[in-house]
Formats: structure tokens, sequence, C-alpha cells
């Protein structure tokens, strides 16, 4: 049995351990939100559409959902890493020329132009299904091409089918929740959307291979990995996951790799502290097998 000043020392070694990270990763934070986005120009409207022309390309949203968020959302994602604390790529984990990529949560799609960029593929995962349609448009000749796939369903720990929760206000915060047998009897078709595991994916033949595995999905990342653990233990698919919706997700994902013996080697970035929110916790969870 640990004596209590045994349990005294580890504790201040936990603190020692984390303060510097906190420290660091808070300045990231403070950088980052000094960053002005970029301003976008009035959309054109075209039928049911608002078209947002970037340096890039043109990207396609539903008229119907509020768009005011996306300069920020472009900023999450292609800010360089040394400020942002939402940073998908880092120096660690990187996206190489080839790589097959999972973007679940994809929304409007930054990251997959981020990704297809750097020279990868792209399996775009949105449950929500105007922004499905919408990836389809703003992606369509990459589509063509044989480097992009969208699937309009969710990502989870198996297959079956959930109901949606749609802010139009927010439309990137959209949220699954599982159909219990109870409400499966008086559930409307419109309400019901898929979910897959990344092991489906995989396993149906939706998804070659997995080189790079990124997640945003409003607090499913942990249901998700449960689905992953054959994919990881057979690709070992680098992992850039945001896990600061709950407090738990980065200790309980890691946890469960360890437990599942992959051998993955972890990094915390960002530091993600709200008021009202529970305690700080990092932004994302990068991993990578050596």
């Amino acid at each position: 049995m640990n004596s209590p000043k045994r349990a005294i020392q580890r504790r201040l070694q936990i603190l020692a351990s984390a303060y510097p990270w906190l420290i660091r990763e808070e300045s990231r934070n403070l950088a980052f939100w000094r960053i002005q986005p970029p301003k976008l120009a009035p959309p054109r409207k075209v039928d049911d559409w608002l078209i947002f022309s970037l340096p890039d390309r043109e990207y396609y949203w539903p008229q119907e959902f509020n768009p005011q968020n996306l300069p920020g959302l472009y900023k999450e994602i292609f800010t360089p890493w040394q400020q942002n604390p939402h940073a998908y790529e880092t120096p660690r984990i990187t996206l190489q020329p080839g790589d097959w990529v999972l973007d679940a949560g994809a929304c409007e799609g930054f990251f997959c132009a981020y990704a297809l960029q750097r020279g990868a593929s792209v399996l775009a995962l949105e449950p929500v299904e105007r922004l499905a349609q919408a990836l389809r448009l703003t992606f369509a000749a990459e589509a063509q091409a044989g480097r992009m796939r969208v699937l309009c369903a969710g990502l989870a720990e198996d297959c079956g089918q959930a109901t949606l929760r749609v802010a139009p206000e927010h439309a990137y915060t959209s949220t699954l929740e599982k159909v219990s047998a109870e409400m499966d009897a008086h559930l409307a078709p419109g309400l019901r959307v898929e979910h897959i595991s990344v092991d489906g994916l995989i396993e149906q033949g939706i998804l070659p291979r997995l080189d790079f595995l990124k997640m945003d999905i409003e607090g499913w990342e942990v249901a998700a990995m449960r689905g992953a653990l054959q994919t990881l233990q057979t690709q070992r698919p680098k992992l850039s996951l945001a896990v600061y919706h709950q407090p738990e997700n980065a200790r309980v994902i890691s946890q469960m790799l360890h437990t599942a013996g992959l051998p993955y080697r972890l990094w915390q970035h960002g530091v993600f502290l709200r008021q009202g929110q529970g305690p700080a916790r990092p932004f994302m969870l990068h991993g990578a097998c050596p």
C-alpha cells in the first residue's frame, strides 16, 4: 500500500509536469484569439445555396443555416499550429501525399480542403444531409478525380440509426442521439440518420484504408474510438481528435488505447477553458505509433 507521503509526492510530480504544458498552451490560445479571421465577401445566392468565393475554391452553404461562424471555422483550420490550439496537423502529426483521411464531422469542408491541398484523399463523414449535399457540390471536381468521397452519416461505435439535433444558427454543433426501441416505433423517417463505425467503414470497403483519423463530432469521440480499435490495431493511423467537448475525453481515450495494447504515443494540444463548462482540458489529442 502506498504511504501518504508517497501519494503526496506523486501528486506534486503530476502538477509539475502539467503546469508547463498549461502555460505553454495558454500562450498559444492567447496568440490564436488575437488573429482576425478572414472577411468573407458577400455570397452569391443560387437556388437554395449561399456560395462563398475563397482563394482556393467556391464553398457551398445551405441558405437556411446561419453562415456567421464560417470565418472562425476557417481560422481554426488554416492558422499555423504554433498559434492554433485547435490545429489538426502539427510537426508530430503530419499529412502525407497519398494518405487516406477520414474527416469525421466535415461540416463546411475546410479541413477537407486542407487535406486535399496536402495531397491526401478524403472520406468526408457528415450526418447533416444538407451539409453533405453542400460538400458534394464544393468538392465535385475532386470527387470526379477519385480523391474525395462524401458519406451522409455520423460516426459511432457501431452501425445503426440515430436522431440528429440540428441548430440552424450553429449547424456545426449538430449532435447525434441513439434511437431507443421505444423511440424507434414513433420516429418519423425524416428524423433518422445513419451512423457507422471506423471499423465498419473499412470492413464494408467504403474507406480503402486509413492513414489519418480526424474527429470533431461534438462529444461522440469516445464512442467512435471504441468502434475504431480493430482498425487502429491493423493500420495504425495518425490521430487528430477534438476532445474538448467533455472534461474526461482525453483521459478516457488515452486509457482506452493503453488497455487495448496499442503502442500510440499521445500529445495534448491547446487548452479549453470556458466559464461554467468545467475544468481546463486539452482542445486536441494527437497520436502516432512509432
